[in-house]
């Protein structure tokens, strides 16, 4: 795979921290780095296809009110615990 160089202002706590993983795990900085980049890029990305999603259903009319949602929420740790609300029929 190939590489290519990136420059970018860290806080020093973080920095301090990212030295030691590095020193304990024996790995360098760019490592780490990468590491944590990926992870955070797919975290990303997965939240876009998320809300995408999200924004898909709604226009299908596949989602549930607010109130309902609420009753269902109030209802938790009383006698009555309602079953959780099913999108409604369009």
């Amino acid at each position: 795979m190939s590489t290519v160089p990136l420059s970018t202002h860290i806080e020093k706590t973080v920095n301090d921290a990212l030295l030691d993983v590095c020193k304990r795990t024996h790995r360098p900085q760019s490592y780490h780095t990468e590491r944590a980049i990926a992870e955070y890029v797919a975290r990303e990305k997965g939240l876009d296809t998320m809300v995408r999603e999200g924004k898909d259903a709604i226009k299908r009319g596949d989602y549930v009110e607010h109130e309902r949602v609420v009753e269902w929420l109030d209802s938790w740790g009383t006698d009555h615990v309602f079953s959780m609300p099913e999108p409604l029929p369009r």
